[in-house]
């Protein structure tokens, strides 16, 4: 599969800079849309309608709706199999890495700061 489109869902603009930068480079024909917290994603996705990204990158310490919040209302969402999700969090704790992961959606657990070599082990599986 080829990843055409992205969601960076994060709350820190710093991270979101890097991330976007860092995708451009190993994906430079990929639509790349930024959320700043998980309810604003949730719209995002709901009007997406079949047009939905192959990729979520997802924070977890966000305001209104945090990352784990995000998972629960897409597990039970209609877009449960047609998304896979990359946690990006600076939290390196095993309890935050145990919970992501028990969600099937969540492919990966990356700790940030993103780099180079972390965005292509996530984009090398599509």
């Amino acid at each position: 599969m080829k990843i055409k489109k992205v969601l960076i869902v994060d709350d820190d603009k710093v991270s979101i800079l890097l991330t976007e930068a860092l995708l451009r480079k190993q994906l430079p024909n990929a639509d790349i849309h930024i959320e700043y917290d998980g309810e604003e994603a949730i719209k995002y996705l709901e009007a997406c309608g079949d047009h939905l990204p192959e990729l979520v990158l997802l924070d977890i310490d966000m305001p209104k709706v945090d990352g784990f919040e995000f998972l629960n209302w897409h597990q039970k969402s209609p877009y449960v199999d047609k998304m896979e999700i990359v946690m990006l969090s600076l939290s390196s704790n095993s309890k935050d890495m145990e919970r992501s992961l028990a969600y099937n959606a969540v492919k990966h657990y990356i700790t940030k700061p993103l780099n180079q070599q972390k965005i292509e082990f996530i984009v090398k599986d599509f």
